[in-house]
């Protein structure tokens, strides 16, 4: 009887368990981020240049997360992505009401958007009607990877123009800590790959902006060091003409 008030299982690590009520707090703070920039053009009245596929994105993956972590049942997938679907359809709707009419450069256009969501929508209530949790899971991963891969091209920029101004740090530093959240939480807690693999893919593409960031600050800080003696040796030389 002894024993049986003492169960053999060892407790899950306190490490583990902290990352594990870290990683929905990461991913709520992450969707709040854009609260800033839609305010900015809600007061505006005009989107600009601003893309529409990140709100795009973020609503369809914060409603297949939301659906999956409910067929899974797990609470830190749907509640952390819940809060997400909210702000999601509210950045969504902003852009939408002040997005340029005809406007194709989100990149397609309002409609082509609202027919993509609407379509995901339906892929993931019909998966979720069979209790199909896998589909929904892998669709879920896909749609992860390509929103941890668009900073390719400010990767790229970076890399043709030197200048790191198309990498925000303290974004970038906060979806690479929350990788790490849910990649721990993922693997070790959860035991899903379709949680963990999509946010290793993440923490790979964090560090490597993370890299350029510092590699290049470096480089510019030790190029604005050197300036003063170049402009004082060009006076010298202007005084001597």
């Amino acid at each position: 009887m002894a024993d049986a008030a003492f169960p053999l299982e060892s407790a899950t690590p306190l490490w583990i368990s902290i990352c594990g009520k870290m990683a929905p707090i990461s991913s709520i703070m992450l969707y709040l981020a854009p609260i800033p920039t839609v305010q900015e053009f809600s007061r505006r009245r005009l989107v600009g240049d601003l893309p529409l596929l990140p709100y795009t994105s973020m609503l369809s993956n914060s409603f297949a997360w939301v659906i999956y972590g409910l067929l899974v049942s797990e609470p830190k997938l749907w509640t952390a992505n819940g809060v997400g679907l909210g702000l999601s359809l509210y950045y969504f709707l902003s852009f939408a009401r002040f997005s340029p009419e005809g406007a194709a450069s989100l990149p397609g256009t309002l409609e082509q958007h609202i027919q993509g969501f609407v379509s995901i929508l339906a892929f993931v209530l019909w998966m979720a009607k069979s209790k199909k949790a896998g589909p929904i899971g892998k669709l879920g991963v896909a749609i992860n990877l390509a929103m941890y891969a668009s900073p390719l091209a400010a990767i790229q920029a970076v890399l043709e123009t030197k200048s790191t101004e198309a990498i925000p740090l303290p974004l970038t530093l906060a979806s690479l800590v929350s990788c790490v959240f849910w990649t721990i939480t993922g693997y070790l807690e959860m035991h899903d790959p379709y949680v963990w693999i999509p946010t290793v893919f993440g923490i790979v593409f964090g560090i490597m902006q993370v890299g350029l960031k510092i590699a290049f600050h470096t480089e510019r800080a030790a190029i604005h060091n050197l300036s003063p003696d170049i402009h004082s040796q060009q006076a010298v030389l202007n005084q001597l003409s």
